[in-house]
């Protein structure tokens, strides 16, 4: 079975990078640069996502995005992951 596509996001002032699954979405929130669920427009909300250390993404996904910055991660039938994606939002409401 093929794991399943994600966003990474990590929010400019954190150093965490929060694991979402792209049947969820992300939205980009105001406040220096914030990533939440999709499914809620008026207030950022982190229901959803898996919080992650700069050292498990990088053993995870080979790479520690930027702060302030959203990925997303495919993978192919057998796997692997594909070139990861910058993702380029406009901030929500």
């Amino acid at each position: 079975m093929k794991p399943e596509d994600v966003y990474i996001t990590r929010d400019s002032y954190c150093e965490y990078v929060d694991v979402w699954p792209a049947t969820t979405g992300i939205r980009k929130f105001r406040g220096c640069v914030e990533y939440g669920n999709a499914r809620y427009a008026k207030y950022r909300e982190l229901h959803g996502s898996t919080p992650l250390t700069e050292r498990d993404c990088w053993r995870f996904f080979g790479f520690y995005p930027e702060p302030g910055t959203a990925w997303l991660i495919e993978y192919t039938p057998t796997g692997r992951i594909r070139k990861p994606k910058k993702i380029d939002l406009a901030f929500s409401n």
